[in-house]
């Protein structure tokens, strides 16, 4: 596992495109409170992705989003 400099999403997305998972990685910014973080997961939650191919069939896969600041 590679190191992470900044905070990044870590997002398991499954065979439908739904976020299933959502976590923060790496270190907080200076001034981010704990309270924005948490509103960050909750979006974070809502999103949709296409779902991901692996020989024409979608499956679960864990994609990395670094939020804006």
């Amino acid at each position: 596992d590679e190191a992470v400099a900044g905070p990044v999403f870590e997002v398991l997305v499954d065979q439908l495109g739904a976020v299933e998972a959502v976590r923060l990685r790496g270190r907080e910014q200076p001034g981010q409170s704990f309270y924005r973080a948490r509103m960050m997961l909750s979006a974070a939650k809502a999103w949709q992705f296409r779902p991901a191919r692996l020989d024409g069939r979608p499956v679960r896969y864990v994609v990395r989003v670094a939020p804006e600041p």
